[in-house]
């Protein structure tokens, strides 16, 4: 499929590491693909171990960024903050606190406003802002399909 996309199409890589179910050469071979990567706190250490990458968050995800050609690293840290970096800026956004109800649905809610806002010409400070709102507002809804209020 991916042959199929125009080469200024977004291609969203969010790793997602799970048991065992992935390799460095298949991790290597998306991101070679991909021009937008997200990733967790937890999964950057083992890609760090992994690929040999060495530094602070900031500096491992500006290397990613340069290592393999990519418009976005967007690194996630749960309760704690989320950080977006390009090849010229750099957004970090705590976590708002809310009454957690179901977290199931809010990386995908926050990856789906992060890549809406890109492409509907929103800055990456912009974009970033509603990626959070949004995920944070799934957070207090049951179930991965709340309803969600327009905002427009």
């Amino acid at each position: 499929l991916l042959s199929y996309a125009r080469e200024d199409a977004l291609r969203f890589f969010d790793i997602n590491i799970r048991q065992s179910y992935y390799s460095k050469e298949l991790i290597e071979a998306l991101l070679h693909k991909a021009n937008v990567f997200k990733v967790n706190d937890e999964e950057l250490v083992l890609l760090r171990s992994m690929c040999d990458l060495e530094g602070t968050d900031e500096e491992v995800c500006r290397k990613m960024l340069r290592k393999y050609n990519l418009r976005y690293v967007i690194l996630t840290a749960g309760s704690a903050f989320s950080s977006i970096y390009s090849p010229d800026e750099q957004s970090t956004i705590p976590t708002p606190k809310v009454q957690v109800v179901d977290t199931v649905g809010a990386g995908d809610s926050f990856s789906g406003a992060f890549v809406y806002s890109i492409l509907t010409g929103k800055s990456l400070r912009e974009a970033h802002q509603l990626a959070v709102e949004t995920a944070a507002f799934v957070c207090t809804q049951e179930g991965a399909w709340p309803p969600y209020p327009n905002k427009e």
